[in-house]
């Protein structure tokens, strides 16, 4: 990637966004043919294209792929072989994803270019929410009739036209969101364009909450780490441009900190110190923001001494922590303890974080897909009255593209792919896409269904296939879109879900098959007691912080005169989280992102009663299957009302890092 885009800013930013989707189709036929020039000799395009570069002839002899396909040759460059494998340039490190196979992360290969352009992504934010330009007609019609009546001296001024205009963006949803007082205040008129802007973003600080987790080795010595790891250790994070929309309030030494206890209270305290200066908030999910805020609850008085005696707590132990912290803390600041504290001592917290931080004006979080789930304790924590802002979508394999409306309601969220970043394909899926996914994961897909980027159609779902600089090739990423419009020639999408995930909390993915072959193995458990497990489904329940799974079981017992304990049903959990994946594991053991998994056990007849349910609201008989988890709040409010009793992990599962 050119470097000279690492730079840009403000509008030469927002001008590289126009470039590029206004000729997205020429941008992605130079990305595939650049990636077929670099990549021709390896191992895995020569068996397919014999050393051709040909573009036709690799949509028509490439295969499309899923992890499985893929994986033996990204292992042999971790054991030690050449990245010749699948790649023209030096793989740098491997990447693990929280998209689990048979229990372990994937692994994604990465070269350094890749930086490049993740950088390039991230520093499209900011001068897109500084200020964001929506073209049209309407507007600039409603300005010269305001100019025409002016200069005919009738009585009609500037504030009439921009409130009219309101009215009407309204109406016909250009513009609609929960927060039209707030942006009803940032609204500026000219002659050709209506700016919809968050201003003074660069009068302030931002209060982001990131966060690394330890890096393990392959057997060859590459780098073994998350994708945000990578990017918070690299050169283009640490030695970023310092500028006024670069200005954080956490020390790059307790972001880098791998204690998560000992990063989150740094974090917060620095962002407490510099409570009014700080001018959005967030984290990368919406999950980790809701664990800061858990956090803060059990250690707002500890941090209060802190700042009240200008000391540092003793169980921060990390040395660049301390160092980092104690200039921050560089004197006794009794009058700010007293402001938190008479704050984080109210019996509700309802707002907490408008109260904490006043000068705040969005939250950045992912905040679609599985951390839809939590925006309602988000809105609770901000009392409604700060935008939830979810700027970008990207992935371990690679990063796609941007929101250019990140001012408007989460359900609403679309993001526009920019064709630079690798070269994209669409899988159709069915007419209603997480319903109807008529492509099943490892099934043989022919290449000509792949549809390319400028010709999606609106309203239609697509499953994402993506190939790569680092050696992916039309491999499925497992997330289902749906088209929203177009930005120019470039496609706007809608997440949708990830394919097969059933539970989600944290940066676990269990899907259907992994939570049935885990109860399969728990409900064994059962039989020597003359108990059946009758039937189950489940749903993540985030109503507290962290998350958990919970587990509806049914069970039959075959002989009234046995009976079943609470230790038995414990196990039972116990086995369960045994049996998921690494990264639950991982979650729950290591991290704490993820709490004890519950089973209620529910009355007999209780499924039963869920099929009429769903059948009462126009499902059919014939077709019906019991859903593996719920979503809807009608058929989780009749499990609840039919559970018998209920029982938790009494330990968390093992989990032994990969390399440990």
């Amino acid at each position: 990637m050119d470097g000279k885009k690492l730079e840009y800013k403000g509008e030469d930013a927002l001008k590289e966004i126009e470039k590029l989707t206004t000729t997205a189709g020429e941008v992605q036929y130079g990305i595939l043919k650049e990636i077929l020039k670099r990549n021709a000799e390896t191992e895995y395009l020569n068996k397919y294209m014999k050393g051709s570069i040909d573009v036709s002839q690799f949509k028509s002899c490439v295969p499309v792929i899923t992890y499985k396909n893929i994986y033996p040759y990204i292992q042999r460059i971790a054991n030690g072989e050449d990245s010749s494998l699948i790649t023209g340039q030096p793989i740098t490190e491997i990447l693990c994803s929280s998209g689990t196979s048979a229990g372990e992360p994937k692994l994604t290969p990465s070269i350094a270019e890749d930086l490049d352009r993740r950088t390039f992504l991230y520093n499209l934010i900011m001068p897109i929410m500084n200020q964001l330009s929506y073209i049209f007609f309407l507007y600039s019609f409603l300005y010269i009739v305001f100019r025409w009546f002016h200069h005919a001296n009738y009585n009609c001024n500037l504030d009439d036209v921009i409130s009219a205009s309101w009215r009407v963006m309204h109406e016909k949803e250009l513009c609609s969101h929960p927060h039209s007082d707030f942006l009803h205040s940032s609204i500026e008129v000219n002659e050709s364009t209506i700016i919809v802007y968050i201003p003074g973003l660069d009068d302030g600080k931002a209060m982001y909450l990131y966060f690394v987790k330890a890096e393990l080795s392959t057997p060859c010595g590459l780098p073994f780490r998350t994708v945000l790891t990578s990017y918070y250790k690299s050169k283009h994070f640490k030695c970023r441009t310092r500028d006024p929309f670069n200005d954080f309030t956490s020390p790059d030494q307790a972001i880098l900190c791998n204690d998560s206890n000992q990063s989150m209270y740094c974090q917060l305290l620095a962002g407490l110190v510099h409570r009014h200066q700080v001018m959005r908030l967030g984290a990368v999910f919406a999950s980790a923001l809701l664990r800061a805020i858990s956090f803060l609850e059990r250690k707002w008085a500890q941090l209060c001494n802190d700042i009240r005696t200008g000391h540092l707590d003793l169980s921060i132990i990390d040395p660049a922590c301390r160092s980092a912290m104690m200039s921050i803390l560089s004197s006794p600041n009794p009058d700010l303890a007293d402001e938190i504290e008479s704050i984080c001592s109210r019996p509700s917290w309802k707002g907490i974080l408008c109260h904490l931080w006043p000068r705040a004006k969005y939250i950045e979080a992912v905040v679609t897909g599985s951390m839809a789930q939590y925006i309602p304790p988000l809105e609770y924590y901000s009392a409604g009255k700060l935008p939830l802002v979810c700027t970008m979508y990207a992935s371990s394999e690679c990063y796609f593209g941007v929101n250019l409306k990140p001012i408007c309601d989460p359900a609403e969220v679309a993001f526009t792919l920019l064709p630079n970043m690798g070269y994209f394909e669409f899988l159709p899926l069915g007419e209603n896409g997480a319903l109807a996914m008529d492509i099943d994961e490892e099934e043989a897909v022919p290449n000509d269904r792949l549809v390319d980027l400028v010709n999606v159609k609106v309203g239609c779902y697509y499953e994402l296939v993506v190939t790569t600089f680092s050696g992916l090739y039309r491999y499925r990423i497992g997330d289902v879109l749906q088209v929203t419009g177009f930005h120019n020639q470039a496609p706007q999408f809608r997440f949708i879900c990830r394919r097969n995930v059933v539970l989600s909390v944290d940066n676990d993915k269990t899907n259907e098959e992994d939570l049935h072959r885990s109860i399969t193995t728990a409900k064994k458990l059962l039989e020597p007691y003359n108990a059946l497990l009758v039937e189950y489904t489940s749903y993540a329940d985030t109503s507290s912080v962290p998350g958990h799974y919970v587990l509806f079981w049914e069970i039959q017992m075959v002989d009234s005169a046995t009976s079943i304990d609470a230790k038995l049903l414990q196990e039972c959990c116990v086995t369960v989280e045994e049996e998921l994946d690494y990264v639950y594991r991982q979650c729950r053991s290591w991290e704490k992102t993820i709490g004890p998994l519950e089973i209620r056990v529910v009355e007999p007849g209780t499924f039963e009663a869920l099929m009429d349910l769903f059948i009462s609201q126009g499902g059919s008989i014939n077709q019906y299957k019991t859903p593996r988890c719920i979503k809807s709040s009608t058929a989780l409010k009749l499990l609840n009302s039919h559970a018998l009793a209920s029982f938790s992990s009494p330990r968390d599962p093992k989990w032994i890092p990969l390399n440990g």
